[in-house]
């Protein structure tokens, strides 16, 4: 506990204004303790109280020291955690903190404390000496901050959508718990740096972001951005970011915002796009049929009739005609060509009007893996399918096969020198459910550019001759007559995946 000193010896600066004896100078600390503002008690080693101050007996609401006179300093504080401060005391001589007292009314007081273990004239542990502020009010305003804190952590995440507040560099200073449903990234990654907002946007959208970010001018900027970021699964998902800004000097200093997911709504855009555009081409396309229809018909019943009357000729007369045999042919080839051109044109302008009827979605499946498995197996293509359950569809399986073959053909055409080609369907639970097929393969892939174009009527990466550009566009009118959905997913160099999602029957 230190040096020892004499009865009467006094390490001070001012040595020479302090009593020098002995007994005066306790009677001086006992005035002072007395008089003290703060709450004063001592107990011997045991924790029995010996003395307690005035400022004690009214913090705690008794009567008077006698009162606690003899009594254990646990009786007067909350168990839980007052053992504890005693055992830390006897161990170190030392110890400061808040402890929770019961008031003589059976009330609460929290004080903030001061305790050390003194030493008798012998330098032996003899007593323990405790100091006390009442901090109830203090413990009070913090309980009242915690619950206003509770209250606006709840408000915030009852809001269906991400709430922020962000810094200059891009990291999240406050969020509520959407961010983590949103991105899939976990809340205390946001709030600890760990994620940059920044990062998750999309590339192709950052430039633009940052550039609307920074404003031309000093003060608060209020933006409205519609924009892409990369969540955790790595999934595209399209966000409204309505923010404001601080801006200075042409820098952002940070910005308050709300951002909500609008990929549902921005597909939904997308659809009603598409379907402009295939009613336009569609009507369009009918008319040219038609048109074309019926001069085909006679171009190729012609040349049945050449190839008629030559039949009937003599071998002698049918060996002078053989020089028109291979343009004849070029004119039938390239004839009936223009037919299964008309034909796509009339199945895009003019869906078929066959009854509908409830089908396993398995056994359509099974039956366009069938249409394209000698080409599989040309290429060196490895096929598999993974069946789980068996939905039931309403559907025209005419149309529905059409849907199929395509997306199947389009696969197997992607992977020239060979790949994996995969078809699985389940039932996908939901309101309404669905039945869901996925074709994927591991092909060469599509371009972003290409992607946003594919449902695009007369749309086609293949050389001229090589397709017509309907095929996928029938496709999505199959689909969406069938009051279901389509979608693409695809990486250059690694495949492609398609969902079809149908309801069920």
């Amino acid at each position: 506990m230190g040096r020892k000193m004499a009865p009467n010896q006094v390490s001070s600066p001012n040595a020479g204004l302090w009593p020098t004896d002995y007994y005066e100078q306790q009677r001086m600390l006992t005035r002072a303790m007395e008089s003290s503002l703060n709450a004063i008690g001592v107990a011997d080693i045991d924790a029995h109280l010996v003395y307690v101050n005035d400022s004690l007996v009214q913090m705690w609401g008794y009567d008077g020291p006698e009162d606690f006179q003899g009594r254990l300093v646990a009786d007067f504080f909350d168990g839980d955690t007052i053992h504890g401060t005693l055992r830390d005391l006897a161990d170190n001589g030392v110890a400061q903190g808040t402890e929770t007292g019961i008031r003589k009314d059976g009330t609460i007081v929290h004080v903030r404390f001061n305790a050390a273990v003194l030493p008798d004239q012998e330098g032996r542990p003899a007593y323990l000496f405790g100091s006390f502020v009442d901090v109830s009010e203090q413990v009070h305003l913090q309980e009242l901050l915690h619950h206003r804190d509770e209250q606006l952590r709840a408000l915030l995440n009852a809001i269906p959508g991400m709430v922020y507040q962000g810094r200059p560099d891009w990291t999240v200073e406050i969020v509520n718990d959407q961010a983590a449903q949103l991105t899939g990234y976990p809340v205390e990654d946001f709030r600890s740096g760990a994620v940059n907002w920044l990062d998750l946007i999309h590339p192709d959208d950052r430039d633009q972001v940052l550039e609307e970010s920074r404003g031309p001018m000093d003060g608060s900027v209020r933006l409205d951005q519609q924009y892409r970021i990369c969540t955790q699964s790595g999934q595209i998902t399209w966000v409204r970011d309505v923010k404001t800004v601080r801006i200075v000097n042409g820098q952002s200093l940070g910005a308050v915002g709300f951002v909500t997911d609008i990929t549902t709504s921005k597909r939904m855009e997308e659809q009603l796009a598409q379907a402009d555009r295939l009613a336009t081409v569609g009507l369009m396309a009918a008319g040219v049929a038609h048109e074309m229809n019926n001069p085909l018909s006679v171009m190729l019943g012609y040349v049945e009739l050449i190839d008629e009357k030559i039949n009937h000729l003599t071998p002698e007369l049918r060996a002078q005609l053989d020089e028109i045999q291979k343009p004849l042919r070029m004119i039938e080839k390239t004839g009936r060509r223009c037919k299964r051109i008309v034909e796509d044109l009339l199945s895009f302008g003019e869906p078929g009007q066959q009854a509908w009827e409830t089908m396993d979605l398995v056994a359509v499946l099974r039956n366009s893996l069938g249409s394209v498995e000698l080409q599989s197996h040309d290429r060196g293509i490895t096929v598999s399918s993974d069946f789980t359950d068996n939905p039931r569809v309403s559907c025209n399986s005419h149309q529905l096969k059409l849907v199929f073959n395509n997306l199947l053909l389009n696969a197997v055409q992607s992977m020239p020198d060979g790949g994996m080609l995969r078809i699985t369907s389940h039932t996908e639970p939901g309101d309404p459910a669905w039945g869901l097929a996925v074709v994927s393969d591991t092909g060469v892939g599509i371009t972003r550019a290409t992607l946003r174009r594919i449902f695009d009527p007369f749309f086609t990466t293949k050389p001229v001759g090589e397709g017509t550009g309907l095929g996928l566009s029938i496709v999505y009118g199959i689909v969406e007559q069938h009051g279901g959905r389509i979608d693409v997913d695809s990486t250059p160099g690694q495949g492609t995946v398609v969902h079809v999602r149908l309801p069920l029957a």
